[in-house]
């Protein structure tokens, strides 16, 4: 009995060249175990399955390649980086010394001079930047608004248009590529 013990609480000895190779093809099959694994996992994901109740198929119901795929947020950021992409066209480098950005709801109430909820912020940055101010644009209120206009993406350019606008210290009509053709 104190053979049997001995041995199964035993270490295989670091010198023999049985355990070397050994411990090799133990390291070897562990990593393409953890493959397997890992194929099963995404086999797992990808493969169409049905809910649990068994009525209906489990999953996204539209492949991520189209267009529907996408958050409203996303697009959203889509029609704001096209427009401020034809207004750079338009303005050329005058644009590149400003950032922007958007933010679902601004952080902070109004302030004194704005009249109810704000479409956008002009953050000024301090002098020794190479960017002169980042340009905020807030989506829930943005939307919230196009929602109650007639034409929902030329308000939207409006927005846009003015506050890039207030930023250059230019008029709306000076720089807005729709109002010059």
């Amino acid at each position: 009995m104190e053979e049997l013990r001995g041995m199964a609480g035993s270490e295989p000895h670091s010198d023999d060249p049985h355990f070397a190779q050994e411990s090799s093809d133990n390291e070897r099959s562990s990593a393409a175990h953890a493959d397997r694994i890992v194929d099963r996992i995404q086999l797992r994901f990808h493969r169409v399955r049905r809910d649990r109740h068994g009525r209906g198929m489990r999953g996204p119901v539209l492949p991520a390649r189209l267009p529907a795929w996408r958050t409203r947020a996303q697009m959203f950021d889509d029609v704001i980086a096209w427009d401020l992409g034809t207004f750079r066209r338009y303005l050329g480098e005058k644009m590149d010394r400003f950032d922007f950005a958007v933010i679902d709801v601004p952080h902070s109430d109004p302030a004194p001079w704005e009249d109810g909820v704000p479409l956008g912020r002009v953050v000024p940055f301090e002098r020794p930047s190479k960017l002169e101010a980042r340009i905020i644009f807030y989506r829930m209120p943005i939307l919230e608004q196009a929602g109650r206009h007639p034409f929902p993406r030329m308000f939207i350019h409006e927005v846009v248009t003015n506050h890039l606008a207030s930023a250059l210290g230019e008029y709306p009509e000076d720089i807005d590529y729709i109002r010059s053709r």
